[in-house]
């Protein structure tokens, strides 16, 4: 069953690349996403993940990444699946100016595959929306973020609220759903630029077990 166990958060105003970010006591067999998030005014790039154990994959396309720039705004999702298990310290690198640079871990449970998401980045608005795509499985679970400094944010509608960042005061959220239509969204300010990525996550089906059909009282 696919389920939220744990997150970490770290945000900071001046980074350098890379930036770290730890969870501790991850389950072997689960899976590990990490959101990254730039707030300033050069574009910059994403350049990967790693940790001492684990090999984290970007979810590539507009699917799963938010790079159009809107006031500097930049989001990129990375996911792990089958970790080692264990206390993991994510190295998050990027190429160009940062602003400021937020990291957002999350491990997930009865996942081990990426299937489908959305993002969007705009100038303001009162409302983040990673627009519609489609789950293929039942149940996924989905992971949003969204960047919005500001005090009045509030997670979507069929979201659980995780966090209302203390530094940036960024929303994150989760929901688990049934195959189908989603459309994630996020309550803001409305004042300021926002960013939001939603990724979904499902568990590959285990191959059919082959069947073995004894000869035996056949008449042969």
């Amino acid at each position: 069953m696919a389920g939220y166990v744990q997150h970490a958060v770290a945000e900071d105003f001046s980074p350098t690349s890379p930036a770290t970010v730890s969870l501790t006591g991850t389950d072997g067999g689960n899976g590990i996403v990490l959101i990254a998030a730039n707030q300033g005014t050069e574009p910059l790039s994403f350049t990967g993940v790693t940790d001492s154990v684990n090999t984290y994959s970007p979810c590539v396309g507009a699917s799963c990444n938010s790079n159009t720039v809107a006031s500097g705004t930049q989001m990129a999702t990375f996911f792990a699946p089958n970790v080692a298990g264990g206390s993991v310290t994510l190295s998050v690198a990027w190429t160009g100016s940062s602003g400021a640079i937020g990291l957002y871990a999350f491990e997930v449970s009865g996942v081990n595959a990426y299937d489908n998401g959305g993002g969007d980045v705009q100038p303001t608005g009162a409302t983040a929306d990673a627009g519609t795509f489609l789950t293929k499985y039942t149940p996924e679970i989905i992971l949003a973020a969204t960047i919005q400094p500001g005090s009045a944010l509030s997670q979507g509608t069929g979201f659980t609220l995780i966090e209302i960042t203390a530094t940036f005061n960024d929303l994150l959220q989760y929901a688990i759903v049934p195959a189908g239509s989603q459309s994630p969204t996020g309550n803001l300010n409305g004042s300021q630029a926002w960013g939001m990525v939603a990724a979904a996550f499902y568990k590959i089906p285990p191959p059919p077990t082959a069947m073995i059909v004894s000869a035996a009282g056949c008449g042969w």
